[in-house]
């Protein structure tokens, strides 16, 4: 009878490790993806997960215009956002003051 406990303590312990390393973790990234999508702004500096870094020029549905150089705007699916430099700290507040 003793075995039957152990094995069942076992697994539910086996259970708990793979939710703690493997699913919550994971939930926790998705939260932090959708947070950083739903506060995308007209201005922001990102970077996609290609690793193209542009300023959101016009955001549509499932997609963002994306200025990358002076007239060159590339459409580029929300989802590959995978960060905000502009909620992160403004990159022109720092370059400011590096130059002064």
């Amino acid at each position: 009878m003793s075995e039957n406990v152990m094995s069942i303590v076992l697994i539910l312990v086996l259970l708990a490790i793979f939710y703690f390393l493997l699913i919550r973790p994971q939930q926790k990234r998705m939260r932090q993806q959708m947070e950083l999508i739903r506060s995308l702004k007209v201005g922001d500096e990102v970077m996609t997960s290609a690793g193209i870094f542009g300023t959101v020029h016009q955001l549509e549905e499932d997609t963002v215009l994306l200025e990358v150089a002076e007239d060159v705007v590339i459409r580029v699916a929300k989802n590959s956002i995978v960060r905000n430099f502009t909620s992160e700290g403004s990159p022109e507040g720092e370059k400011g003051e590096e130059q002064k």
